[in-house]
């Protein structure tokens, strides 16, 4: 472990007495190659805003606010920068802001220290709508590692109003910006008259893949199935891959998903196109002990249960010792490897008990989805033991194999 940066340390290029201050609420940013990028506040200087990343001679300053910002002939704005993503070359993405015409307007800039270029311009013509409809605001962009953008933002001008002011803009079809989907235009696998309501913000693979979840109104939405889980496979056409209120695959007859909008860090994406999620449960036989689960795409698109509260699982075996628990509670939290998401782990599962503490872990790789069951102070008096379960990437396999179980 190598301390990256530490506030009072002095912030390298930036002049005598200039020093790092604080790094606020954001979260430093790590590659496939052990390289970091950061946000950070400084002092001693007029300008405070700052985002650096790290190279083979230490931190280099990739944006500071008051530097004009390429493109705009104007300088970023304090305070307005959010964190970077960090693809495994080493490319960073960020978001800041700049005054055009008085109005406080926000874009998107990547690329690596020194070689700073705007992805997308405040004030600039939106791809996939009207003449004279210009981002206000282009927010929280993710990156893969082929430097490709996606990204929530926000429009005015011609025709717009409140019910279709935001959208998501993909590069991933590799001919540029393209609108994936947009407030208030139709929802694709929903039947007519439904659209979309709000928009979260996307994922995208190293495939040009793009998914997000959004929430519906129109014709027959109502609170059972108002939101659904979208992918745009490398801006080809957008598919539904799942709605609030569809059977949920792997448990009895009505059993819903209880999909929710507001949830994060709840959704992945691997470079081969599988979706995982986690979902809320609803309908037949579902309480507190069994309304939760996680469900994953295998290479045909075709969802499975991966896990759910109230099942056992067998989480030590050998000829003298079996034993066996209950998943008790389904967490899914993303700790991000690349902001194209090739790789991912979460911790999901976690109860305490009498039996000490257990720990679930998912991986995610070009090839399989695979979770890790952790058992420390079991019955056993066998400390350490962890049980690996993989979803093998072909797709011929009856329903009952697709899950194998390996113990070390």
């Amino acid at each position: 472990m190598a301390l990256v940066a530490r506030a009072g340390d002095a912030a390298p290029g930036l002049g005598s007495g200039v020093t790092f201050d604080f790094f606020g609420n954001t979260q430093p940013r790590i590659n496939n190659n052990g390289a970091t990028s950061i946000r950070a506040f400084v002092l001693g200087d007029t300008n405070f805003d700052t985002i650096w990343t790290e190279g083979a001679d230490g931190l280099n300053l990739v944006a500071q606010a008051g530097n004009i910002a390429p493109g705009t002939g104007v300088p970023w704005t304090d305070f307005n920068f959010s964190e970077p993503v960090f693809n495994d070359n080493g490319q960073v993405a960020f978001s800041g802001g700049v005054f055009v015409t008085n109005t406080q307007q926000f874009g998107i800039w990547r690329g690596t220290p020194g070689n700073i270029t705007a992805a997308v311009l405040p004030n600039s013509q939106a791809p996939g709508t009207a003449s004279g409809v210009v981002f206000d605001a282009a927010l929280s962009p993710v990156l893969n590692n082929n430097g490709q953008v996606a990204f929530l933002g926000v429009v005015s001008g011609t025709g717009v109003n409140l019910s279709n002011n935001a959208g998501i803009w993909t590069e991933g079809g590799g001919n540029g910006l393209a609108l994936v989907a947009r407030e208030g235009s139709a929802a694709a696998g929903t039947g007519a008259g439904v659209v979309f309501d709000g928009l979260s913000s996307p994922i995208i693979n190293d495939a040009g893949d793009t998914i997000f979840r959004a929430s519906l109104d129109g014709t027959g939405v109502d609170a059972t199935n108002d939101v659904g889980i979208w992918k745009d496979p490398s801006g080809t056409s957008l598919e539904l891959v799942v709605r609030k209120g569809d059977q949920a695959v792997g448990t009895q007859a009505g059993v819903t998903f209880e999909l929710d909008f507001n949830t994060t860090n709840s959704l992945s994406l691997n470079d081969a196109g599988q979706i995982a999620f986690l979902s809320a449960l609803g309908g037949t036989g579902v309480d507190s002990t069994n309304d939760r689960g996680i469900f994953a795409e295998d290479l045909d698109g075709n969802l499975q249960l991966i896990a759910r509260e109230g099942d056992l699982l067998e989480v030590f075996d050998d000829q003298q010792n079996s034993s066996f628990r209950t998943i008790d509670t389904l967490l899914f939290t993303d700790n991000l490897t690349n902001s194209g998401q090739q790789r991912r782990k979460a911790q999901f599962f976690q109860r305490s008990g009498a039996t000490g503490v257990f720990c679930f872990f998912y991986r995610w790789n070009r090839r399989n989805f695979r979770f890790q069951f952790g058992l420390g102070g079991s019955r056993t008096g066998k400390h350490h033991s962890v049980v690996t379960f993989a979803m093998p990437a072909v797709s011929t396999q009856t329903p009952d194999s697709r899950i194998n179980q390996t113990r070390h």
